[in-house]
């Protein structure tokens, strides 16, 4: 009975697919917003592409418009950064055009002697533009750094003095102060008389440039040739003793130390004493 009523059923579901036909896939109702049941699952939105409309922003042009805001974000931030060392390298250069017109200021109006730039007990004057050095005897220089004569020799009055330590005849003197660029020495002055005491010892005789040779009593310097301007009140003329031709200078004392001239035979050995411009 129950296989009766089985096989019924079945003939019945064939008799029905007969009268209506099967479901097919294009009487099929679609789901909204899909082209198909198969193409969309329930629940996602078909691309709008499919149907012919412009495709929507998706995630990625999101993140590339992000992408590109923060790219001119950071240009912008780049400019501001350069805009920022600009201002800041005008500021530098304000700060050093301040500075160096502040040292320009200074240097107008300087203190230029406070730091003692004059050597050897030279003397600093200020000027409206420099300063100036006012040296003491026997140095020069800008700064009065340099020695006016060289090793050895003294400085007075504008010369070198050198005290020979050989004794020589009156012509080999000469000959030796030549060789150093002077001459015997021509003493002008009471002052330079008395600043030989100052470098010479008691009764060393020294042979000086003055001399008769040529006419006998009329005495002149040899160097220059010139004739007595000065006369050292202690000095013995030779008018009656022809052959005392040239004259030595000695330190005595006579309560003070004091330079006599005498004359002499030109061919006994004295030391001499040489005299010449400072060095250039």
């Amino acid at each position: 009975m129950k296989l009766i009523l089985h096989f019924a059923v079945i003939c019945l579901a064939f008799a029905t697919t007969c009268f209506t036909g099967p479901e097919t896939a294009a009487d099929a109702k679609p789901i909204p917003g899909c082209a198909s049941n198969t193409e969309c699952p329930q629940g996602r939105r078909i691309s709008r592409h499919v149907q012919g409309q412009p495709e929507p922003r998706s995630e990625s042009s999101d993140s590339d418009v992000d992408d590109d805001s923060l790219d001119s974000n950071s240009g912008k931030g780049s400019s501001d950064s350069d805009s920022g060392k600009d201002s800041s390298d005008l500021d530098s250069g304000k700060d050093s055009s301040d500075s160096d017109s502040c040292k320009d200021s200074s240097d107008l109006n300087p203190d230029r002697c406070s730091t003692d730039p004059c050597r050897n007990n030279g003397t600093c004057v200020e000027g409206a533009d420099n300063y100036t050095c006012s040296c003491t005897d026997g140095f020069r220089g800008r700064n009065c750094e340099e020695a006016a004569c060289q090793e050895g020799w003294f400085f007075f009055n504008g010369s070198c003095y050198y005290l020979g330590d050989m004794n020589l005849d009156w012509l080999s003197a000469v000959a030796a102060c030549n060789e150093s660029g002077a001459y015997l020495a021509e003493i002008q002055s009471q002052q330079e008389l008395d600043f030989l005491v100052t470098i010479t010892d008691l009764y060393d005789l020294f042979w000086i440039g003055l001399n008769d040779r040529k006419i006998e009593g009329e005495f002149v310097w040899h160097k220059s040739g010139d004739p007595l301007s000065f006369v050292n009140p202690a000095y013995s003329f030779s008018g009656s003793f022809p052959n005392l031709d040239c004259v030595t200078t000695v330190e005595l004392y006579t309560g003070v130390n004091y330079h006599f001239w005498f004359t002499d035979k030109c061919s006994l050995l004295n030391l001499y004493i040489c005299e010449k411009e400072p060095m250039h």
